[in-house]
């Protein structure tokens, strides 16, 4: 494993706060939801699912959509991220 993927994937990971939000977004993975749908889903503090959300947005595990209201969805287009994914679908985690 090279150096940087794995710096990616202990950031990615390094809070149970990171892998509940991540799971809640893999859940739907064709769907964004709201930072309020990630709150309920994950039954994290409002400000721990923001600095969450902040963390994987700026390394590319999330993609940010700009509407009305801000929504998020889990980038499957990041080759680390789809393995977390099929992770978390393959061991039932979600």
């Amino acid at each position: 494993m090279n150096a940087e993927r794995k710096r990616e994937i202990e950031e990615g990971l390094a809070t149970i706060g990171r892998i509940k939000v991540m799971a809640e977004l893999a859940k739907k993975p064709n769907e964004s939801l709201t930072k309020y749908a990630i709150l309920k889903g994950t039954g994290l503090k409002r400000s721990d699912v923001s600095e969450n959300l902040k963390h994987l947005t700026s390394i590319n595990w999330v993609k940010e959509h700009k509407m009305i209201h801000v929504r998020y969805q889990i980038n499957l287009d990041n080759p680390t991220v789809k393995l977390l994914y099929r992770f978390f679908k393959e061991s039932e985690y979600i």
